[in-house]
């Protein structure tokens, strides 16, 4: 099962009080609040256009976010491309985020280890998820995105070649004491690309790798991209 610590944070994001939604909002919401991640407010949409053009989107297309929180990739995504949207999320306060940024979109609240198996769609992504779930559970979400869709994106996952790299990053702005209590319990995954070729194997799928392209975060060195397709 998911850390139960994580999945605490995230339920406890909710709206201002102005209830005000714009894409900044989102962002926040969507833990886009450190100093690594300061950057990305500027660069989100550029993000966005540049994984949409890898993943291969096409206006029309019904595209299904695995871990959507807010909604702030699919509200991006949507000024883009004409996309029939969706969104599982384990945070009840997040998808009503969602489901008020995105009143056209069909958003559920589940765990995605138990994402329901329909309605299908073309296009499944991932965004900066992966690093909250246990392996096993990870394993299931993802035999159940590739049952639901031609094309998977898992983006942004923690590299386990570069792990150490990662974990110093987080500690860099902080001592041992104050890093020890405020990432007590938080501990992030991290995955082989072997790990997602063999996953997707069993599915007759093949995988395509890319580093992740969140422009100006230094985290990226430490992390990868994966496109999931049939063979």
């Amino acid at each position: 099962m998911a850390n139960k610590n994580w999945h605490r944070i995230w339920n406890s994001k909710s709206l201002t009080s102005s209830g005000h939604v714009d894409l900044a909002e989102l962002l926040l919401l969507n833990g886009w609040d450190t100093k690594l991640t300061e950057a990305v407010h500027a660069v989100f949409m550029d993000y966005a256009q540049e994984m949409g053009a890898w993943v291969g989107l096409r206006d029309g297309q019904s595209l299904l976010e695995a871990g959507c929180g807010s909604g702030a990739l699919l509200y991006a995504l949507n000024s883009l491309w004409r996309l029939q949207l969706s969104g599982v999320d384990y945070s009840a306060s997040l998808i009503e985020v969602a489901r008020k940024a995105l009143p056209d979109g069909d958003f559920v609240c589940e765990r995605l280890g138990n994402m329901p198996p329909d309605p299908k769609c073309d296009v499944i992504v991932v965004n900066s998820v992966f690093q909250y779930l246990d392996k096993q559970e990870a394993e299931s979400a993802l035999s159940r995105m590739l049952s639901r869709a031609d094309v998977v994106a898992v983006l942004d996952v923690p590299d386990a070649e570069t792990q150490s790299g990662a974990e110093a990053l987080r500690m860099e702005a902080l001592d041992p004491i104050q890093y020890a209590k405020l990432y007590r319990g938080l501990d992030h995954t991290y995955y082989a690309r072997d790990w997602f070729r063999q996953q997707a194997a069993r599915k007759n799928f093949e995988c395509e790798f890319r580093n992740s392209f969140i422009p100006g975060l230094r985290q990226n060195a430490f992390r990868f991209s994966c496109l999931i397709g049939k063979q």
